[in-house]
């Protein structure tokens, strides 16, 4: 098993502030990626994917940058 998690979510127009939804969350990172890739396919450019890696057992407290990784950014996005 992956000693990461990645997970994928959707916004809607690439906002924060908007719609979003959880596409999936996976232990393989190529899985997370061609899962992205299909959902932004599907939907046409109304949704952008962000794909993030994190350790498990990790939260944000602390130092949020060490927890975890951007895979696929948001574009327009900054953590």
């Amino acid at each position: 098993m992956s000693q990461y998690i990645y997970t994928v979510v959707a916004y809607r127009y690439g906002d924060r502030e908007k719609h979003s939804y959880v596409v999936g969350v996976y232990t393989r990172d190529f899985k997370a990626i061609k899962a992205a890739d299909v959902e932004m396919d599907y939907r046409g450019g109304k949704y952008n994917v962000e794909v993030l890696r994190w350790t498990p057992d990790k939260g944000i407290e602390g130092k949020l940058r060490k927890r975890f990784k951007v895979i696929i950014p948001l574009p327009g996005a900054s953590l």
